[in-house]
């Protein structure tokens, strides 16, 4: 988010981060500043889930996921952290970058509002605050409400822009809802998707990651082996899982070890990989150059090489994905979902909601349904693959036995 500076104040930085805690009812971690289950990647054996549950689906932006906290009034929830009309984008780490009141604050509405969403920048390089979730509004928690209507709230929320708002200056964030359609009309969604995995619609061109599905019934802080995960689909060749490299990084014979961090902080050593591009030789020597420990890295399996490979370093990251989170990612390898067989099972899904592609142009929106608002931001920087059933090799599955993690062959 270079596009944005971060607020200097590590007082202000606490007072925002404990009304955001505040208002989702959780409580601070060390490992993340933003609450809730990321999604599972979905695989033969969660297609079923969808199958069985009404979902909605939505593309997988490659963007640096934030939640958005608009406060007009902190005190009318109660709350020993009073904040008086001011915006922010609070990102995992809980670093917090104030936007404008002027611009923004109608998102409000008379009181508080918190979304969900991600941050990144369009192919023509116009940053872009995507929101998919809603916590509250208004002053109203309604996390727990059904999706559709937390939707509905967000549509809602940046249709009502004040008319000075929907000419957009030269430099200008864009603040949009994400276009969602019903599991049954997925295809709708996965056509945007061009070969260079770009999605396009009416409103943005944005680097896209997969799908991701929201199931309707479950509340936006959704709990641990919840019946409905919140659930995403990747290409069997952006499936990825983040570990955690520790210096001096690189081994003896060029191998990075990596590492998984479990629910009490224990670290485990579960395979190595090796660089799968400049940009990651890179990312490490900056990483190592900056004396830093550790680093979270994203890898990617190649089936060709039968190694994992280091695809970037990720900054904005502190603790690596959990064995389960890792376990499941790999077991998603061996019972991938392609393409083709999402688009057949959800064109047999039964219609559960009476929903059909509207022909109308939301303001400042597209005939595809996102829903979007441009408005004025300072003008700052912040400082300083193989078929299904394809056998897995060893050295990959044989990471987490009954006990304990067996290395490459060596338990």
């Amino acid at each position: 988010m270079s596009f944005l500076r971060r607020v200097e104040r590590p007082l202000i930085e606490s007072r925002v981060v404990g009304l955001l805690h505040f208002i989702t009812k959780t409580k601070e971690s060390s490992k993340t500043t933003i609450p809730g289950q990321l999604p599972s990647t979905l695989s033969q054996s969660t297609l079923c889930t969808i199958l069985e549950n009404p979902y909605w689906c939505t593309e997988k932006s490659d963007g640096e996921r934030v939640l958005f906290l608009v406060i007009k009034d902190s005190l009318q929830l109660n709350t020993k952290f009073p904040i008086t009309e001011e915006c922010y984008i609070v990102n995992r780490l809980g670093y917090c970058f104030p936007l404008p009141w002027e611009t923004f604050g109608h998102l409000a509405g008379g009181s508080c509002s918190l979304f969900d969403g991600e941050v990144m920048k369009t192919k023509d390089g116009i940053p872009v605050l995507l929101l998919f979730d809603c916590f509250m509004h208004d002053g109203r928690h309604c996390g727990d409400w059904n999706f559709s209507k937390r939707l509905a709230i967000m549509r809602e929320a940046v249709e009502k822009a004040p008319d000075s708002l929907q000419s957009s200056p030269p430099k200008t964030l864009k603040v949009i809802v994400k276009d969602f359609v019903p599991d049954f009309a997925t295809q709708e969604i996965s056509l945007r998707i061009d070969a260079q995995n770009v999605y396009t619609d009416g409103v943005r061109q944005t680097k896209n990651d997969g799908l991701v599905y929201t199931p309707e019934k479950s509340p936006a802080l959704m709990v641990p082996n919840s019946p409905t995960p919140l659930l995403k689909w990747k290409n069997k060749g952006k499936t990825s899982i983040d570990f955690m490299a520790k210096f001096p990084f690189v081994n003896l014979i060029k191998q990075i070890p990596l590492f998984v961090c479990g629910a009490d902080g224990s670290e485990m050593e579960c395979s190595y990989a090796v660089f799968g591009n400049q940009k990651a030789v890179e990312g490490l020597l900056r990483v190592a150059q900056e004396g830093q420990k550790t680093c979270i890295v994203e890898c990617f399996y190649d089936f060709v090489d039968f190694c994992w490979k280091v695809d970037r370093v990720r900054k904005d990251k502190s603790k690596p994905n959990s064995p389960y989170v890792a376990w499941k990612t790999m077991e998603s390898l061996l019972a991938h979902v392609s393409l083709d067989q999402l688009h057949e099972a959800m064109a047999k899904k039964p219609r559960w909601t009476e929903w059909k592609r509207s022909c109308d142009v939301p303001p400042g929106g597209s005939m595809l349904g996102a829903t979007i608002l441009n408005t004025t931001i300072p003008n700052t920087a912040m400082p300083g693959t193989p078929m299904p059933g394809t056998p897995m090799p060893n050295t990959v599955m044989n990471v987490w036995p009954s006990k304990r993690p067996r290395i490459e062959g060596r338990t």
